[in-house]
């Protein structure tokens, strides 16, 4: 049954064409210079300031063929990269740089140096770090014989751990503390299976969901469903009563979840 108490948190639906802006000037960052126009959702606002979203537009790497970063690290707990579109090199060790490619997921966990660059020009990505507020800071390239924490999380990666209301359900494998904390999941539509709409909960903090490719309608506590489509999202809070219905036969989404 729905608990549709005046207590429950409301969930946020955030929608990518709702909110372009240009990205502002971003001194000391050369990885984020005159980098245009870009998606801001605005989640630090409803978050507490718990994790920021941002998303690349199509074409924004376009005209920027020599873009890359210089080593560099995040002042923040973790931050997840999800490439929508196209390709890039990626190291985070000494001289270790691998081809990132549509549908991996760059997990780099705060003050892991990290270098980026040769970008597609069909390069397209969201960045979702937590906390929302954090720092960039450029460095030296890491010794040789340094180990990172950092890593690529390809499709495969993902591994199945079950089936919900026609959707696949594939789980990433986090390490060390991390693990404990965040958990991301990949859901997948299942076109043999039926999806009805089943009312569930969770019990993290709270799950957003990244919509990354088709369509989907969610309901939470009762309230007026919202249809979400790709780069759209939504952040669904702990304890609420929620379903997706409707889900389009090429649905997919990301999910992230910030534990208790």
């Amino acid at each position: 049954m729905k608990n549709t108490s005046a207590t429950q948190k409301e969930a946020v639906f955030r929608r990518a064409a709702e909110h372009e802006v240009e990205l502002p000037p971003q001194p000391g960052q050369v990885h984020r210079a005159s980098m245009g126009r870009i998606i801001d959702y605005r989640l630090q606002e409803t978050t507490n300031d718990m994790v920021r979203a941002i998303a690349t537009l199509p074409g924004h790497f376009e005209a920027i063929p020599k873009w890359g970063s210089p080593w560099h690290y995040h002042e923040c707990d973790l931050q997840i990269a999800l490439i929508l579109k196209g390709s890039l090199d990626i190291a985070y060790e000494h001289e270790t740089f691998s081809r990132a490619s549509q549908g991996d997921i760059l997990f780099i966990p705060g003050h892991v140096l990290h270098d980026v660059g040769g970008a597609s020009s069909d390069y397209q990505v969201a960045e979702i770090t937590f906390p929302g507020s954090f720092g960039t800071i450029e460095a030296d390239p890491p010794e040789p014989d340094l180990k990172s924490r950092g890593a690529t999380l390809a499709i495969r990666d993902a591994r199945l751990i079950g089936e919900y209301d026609g959707l696949a359900i594939y789980r990433y494998a986090l390490a060390e503390a991390l693990g404990s904390q965040y958990a991301i999941r990949r859901y997948v539509r299942r076109r043999a299976e039926a999806s009805h709409g089943v009312w569930q909960q969770h019990a993290d903090r709270y799950r957003m969901l990244f919509v990354t490719q088709g369509k989907v309608t969610v309901e939470v506590n009762g309230n007026r469903p919202a249809i979400l489509k790709a780069l759209d999202i939504a952040i669904i809070p702990g304890d609420a009563d929620y379903r997706y219905l409707s889900p389009s036969v090429e649905y997919e989404a990301v999910e992230v979840a910030l534990g208790k």
